[in-house]
């Protein structure tokens, strides 16, 4: 009694493994608009700035903790990047 396949029913709704999502997605980051090459240099900028920071010797203890512990981060949040981009604004000589 073998059936053909079916063209709508429960295959069509079944669950999708994360697998399957995830490589969809990340194929899709890569052949979308271009915003995954800017926010890739994004985030290398702000490891670089982040290496300057933590040999910059005017940091209190909380800026030098802080620092430490978003450098090992892979991504910030907006508020911690706020935070890093006014510690380099005070203490790192932008442009020279």
């Amino acid at each position: 009694m073998n059936s053909p396949p079916k063209e709508t029913g429960a295959l069509l709704h079944a669950p999708i493994s994360k697998l399957a999502v995830r490589n969809y997605h990340s194929q899709a980051a890569t052949q979308g608009c271009g915003h995954t090459g800017i926010a890739v240099e994004e985030r290398k900028l702000t490891a670089f700035r982040l290496a300057r920071l933590a040999m910059c010797p005017r940091l209190n203890k909380w800026e030098q903790h802080f620092i430490e512990s978003v450098s090992r981060r892979q991504r910030l949040t907006h508020r911690q990047q706020a935070i890093v981009d006014r510690l380099v604004a005070t203490y790192l000589e932008v442009g020279k």
